[in-house]
């Protein structure tokens, strides 16, 4: 994470998830997708079976202003308080009243 690599270090985790399925990796590996911008990939990952702390990754991107893959897990936990402020912090108002 610290190397400012995430591309790479997807490439990795996806290579260490292949051997064990651990939280941490899983989690690490959310937070790749989401800080190399692969925003497609984070939600085929997360929609499909994982032991990742999405609540955590998606804090984590919010306090980082990394607002679209916080928004993307934000909706795939159902946590409409703070995907709502992701919609506000994006500036998709209507989407943050229906939210």
């Amino acid at each position: 994470e610290q190397a400012g690599e995430p591309a790479a270090l997807v490439e990795y985790l996806t290579m260490c998830r292949k051997k064990v399925k651990e939280a941490h990796i899983d989690t690490s590996l959310i937070y790749a997708y989401a800080k190399a911008g692969m925003h497609s990939q984070l939600e085929e990952f997360i929609s499909a079976p994982n032991v990742g702390r999405i609540q955590d990754v998606a804090e984590r991107c919010y306090s980082e202003e990394m607002y679209v893959p916080a928004k993307i897990m934000f909706t795939s936990i159902s946590n409409f308080a703070r995907l709502a402020t992701c919609l506000v912090r994006l500036g998709e108002f209507q989407a943050a009243v229906d939210a």
